[in-house]
């Protein structure tokens, strides 16, 4: 079929003319062909919009570092003068499942990026760490946790059997791949050592200022016969 110009400008004015046709007729002769077509467009990119949300995935779970935008989250101990030691226990991921519909398939995965090493990962069923291959089903609001603790009893990796401070951590474990399949539904995160390094520091820091909001915990002002 040849397309020519003139065509085209006798298939616009036909459109234009047709639509023009459903308006109140002390409106057609006041709306141009332009005004005509960006209607259209305008109520096109609307349904587009109300489309998208109809018709997009709706998560599986809520993740708990997409809200707090730590992975990793810190333990510590402080001595007997206050100084903190923190420590990464193990990396955990997971949440209230929000779907609305029970969970049936969930495999997950955790690579490390520093030779592309996979991570055995276990999910926390009654308190305990276990095989995914045990896991059965996750109904709504059910709480799930993937990844691995870092302990030597119960199911574990054996390269990460203890809990490691965060320097140890990110030397010996480093950045790393997460990625999840949940009843079809993939997703995939990574953390890099800077990213987590930056993270650790922040969780640090919230830490320290939660300490000395106690008055008892800050250093005190001292005599020059004290010093």
């Amino acid at each position: 079929m040849n397309f020519s110009l003139a065509w085209i400008m006798t298939a616009v004015d036909a459109i234009a003319d047709f639509a023009r046709g459903v308006l109140p007729w002390n409106y057609r002769s006041a709306a141009s062909n332009w005004m005509v077509f960006g209607i259209i467009l305008l109520a096109l990119a609307i349904l587009f919009f109300i489309m998208h949300f109809l018709t997009r995935e709706t998560p599986k779970i809520g993740w708990t570092f997409e809200k707090t935008g730590y992975p990793v989250r810190l333990s510590w101990s402080r001595d007997t003068s206050g100084k903190a030691t923190y420590y990464v226990d193990g990396v955990e991921f997971g949440r209230e499942n929000i779907s609305g519909h029970t969970l049936h398939q969930i495999d997950a995965e955790i690579k490390l990026l520093r030779g592309n090493q996979r991570v055995p990962t276990f999910v926390v069923i009654n308190g305990a760490w276990h095989n995914l291959s045990e896991l059965g089903s996750v109904p709504p609001r059910a709480m799930l946790f993937l990844g691995l603790g870092f302990r030597s009893d119960g199911v574990h990796a054996p390269n990460f059997s203890q809990r490691m401070t965060s320097d140890q951590f990110l030397r010996d474990f480093g950045g790393f791949a997460f990625s999840t399949s949940i009843d079809g539904d993939k997703k995939s995160w990574t953390f890099t050592i800077e990213e987590l390094r930056q993270q650790f520091e922040a969780q640090e820091r919230e830490s320290e200022d939660q300490w000395f909001k106690n008055p008892m915990n800050r250093p005190q002002v001292k005599l020059k016969t004290e010093s």
